[in-house]
């Protein structure tokens, strides 16, 4: 798991988006559906699904259930992911031919087609092609502890307003974890802090995991709406990868297991031998100029 922080430029940059003010005000303070996961306050929680670029008909119709609503509406959100994705491209190219040159290896019927998805597609192109944003009141919540699905094997997770807390089990809740974040557990979690402008990337597949929010954040990190409400927004970038046989959605390894081992093998390798790099002002910038070419 790497972490980092946005330079102030450029997390200002993100944050002075004309759509914070002029679109997200009418999402957050309109009625809500009551459809959700019984741990999702409605009138604490708001979710969007977008894709980072233009949406592929027949292929970006859900993530983990929910509508993908086209591509993202936050342009310098756009930008950025792009930004990131050029910067670190030599490090994708590498764990993208570690990957393919291992599935090769593999029968079609062990691939099935969640591992021909990976032999047809390019990591530059899987990596970080959805966009969740999350925008909640500023209240005190701890989400259910679970394990992501297969969309999360390179998860990417953007903190803009307001403090997180990510809880981390190493252990195997089936071996006796405790199925609920416990800071008096000692080893068995491990707690990051994140705050306005935290980035994390993990294979969020691998550990069993939890959200948790403050109820008391200082009012200068919080989304100040039109409407007069405040908010925390967090930003979660997850891959195109194992949308075959539900794979995104289930809490346990995504199938068939000889690709999932594969990929995941390749992401830990990619995580631990290089240093993914967040882009300067100056490089979202210039895709964001390249976007609106």
């Amino acid at each position: 798991m790497q972490f980092g922080l946005l330079e102030p430029a450029v997390r200002d940059y993100l944050c002075g988006d004309a759509w914070w003010t002029e679109k997200a005000p009418d999402l957050l303070d309109r009625p809500k559906k009551k459809k959700r996961a019984p741990d999702v306050d409605l009138d604490n929680k708001v979710e969007l699904v977008y894709t980072a670029e233009a949406a592929k008909p027949g292929e970006d119709a859900t993530l983990n259930g929910a509508p993908v609503l086209g591509q993202c509406p936050v342009k310098r959100l756009n930008a950025w992911i792009a930004a990131f994705k050029k910067v670190n491209a030599a490090i994708l190219k590498l764990m993208d031919e570690d990957i393919v040159a291992l599935l090769a290896r593999l029968s079609l019927d062990d691939l099935g087609l969640n591992g021909q998805y990976f032999l047809a597609k390019k990591a530059a192109d899987w990596f970080c092609r959805f966009i969740s944003l999350q925008m909640l009141t500023p209240a005190e919540r701890l989400d259910t502890a679970h394990f992501d699905g297969g969309a999360s094997v390179l998860h990417l997770g953007l903190t803009l307003w307001g403090r997180r807390r990510v809880y981390l089990n190493l252990a195997d809740p089936a071996g006796g974890a405790k199925s609920t974040a416990d800071p008096a557990a000692g080893e068995e979690w491990v707690v990051t802090h994140q705050r306005p402008g935290s980035v994390y990337l993990a294979n969020f597949c691998a550990p069993y995991h939890q959200v948790g929010h403050e109820g008391a954040d200082d009012p200068d990190e919080l989304f100040h709406s039109p409407s007069g409400g405040t908010y925390k927004v967090a930003i979660m970038f997850r891959t195109s990868c194992f949308g075959a046989a539900r794979g995104r959605t289930t809490s346990t390894p995504p199938g068939p297991k000889k690709v999932f081992a594969i990929v995941s093998t390749a992401v830990q390798g990619a995580l631990m031998s290089n240093r993914f790099r967040l882009p300067t002002l100056l490089e979202c910038l210039e895709q964001e100029a390249q976007l609106q070419s």
